[in-house]
């Protein structure tokens, strides 16, 4: 769907990624349909996560144009930026510790990549981005979880030619 600055759109968060997911055009003063009380299944279309929507619990909001959007990944890529520069704990960095989920990081990451015209600057954000699966539930993982990730990470950005 192509979304219209300044037109109302109704839609959820993913909670996977925290971007916005629109299902539909609602005319400004609408809060949601409530007609509409069924669950549906939606896939995110920013990370692809999978997940059981409400579909009179949506907000309504109004959409600030692709200005806004690009200006938030950049400032998503500035804060993880920071969290690189920190020294690690160990082996694994705590998931926690990231200023985004992971997969807001991975679009934020994507998107300056593909903006970006500089090669350096570009094989940096690809670093960035497979250094992702640094980050891992310390309770639950183990310094093989990097390795597996960050490799996943890399095909992922092979798979999209970048």
């Amino acid at each position: 769907m192509d979304l219209e600055e300044g037109k109302s759109y109704q839609g959820w968060t993913c909670g996977d990624c925290g971007k916005r997911l629109v299902f539909d055009n609602v005319p400004v003063g609408t809060s949601t349909r409530a007609s509409e009380r069924a669950q549906h299944w939606m896939k995110c279309g920013y990370c692809e996560a999978v997940d059981l929507y409400q579909m009179d619990q949506g907000s309504v909001e109004v959409y600030r144009g692709r200005k806004s959007e690009l200006k938030e990944m950049q400032q998503i890529v500035k804060a993880y930026a920071a969290a690189l520069e920190a020294p690690p704990d160990g082996v694994l960095r705590d998931v926690s510790t990231l200023p985004y989920p992971k997969g807001r990081i991975k679009q934020a990451l994507i998107t300056n990549i593909r903006l970006e015209s500089h090669r350096e600057t570009r094989d940096h954000l690809m670093s960035a981005y497979v250094a992702l699966g640094d980050w891992q539930d310390t309770e639950h993982a183990d310094p093989t979880t990097v390795i597996t990730e960050s490799t996943a990470l890399l095909e992922q950005l092979r798979s999209l030619g970048l």
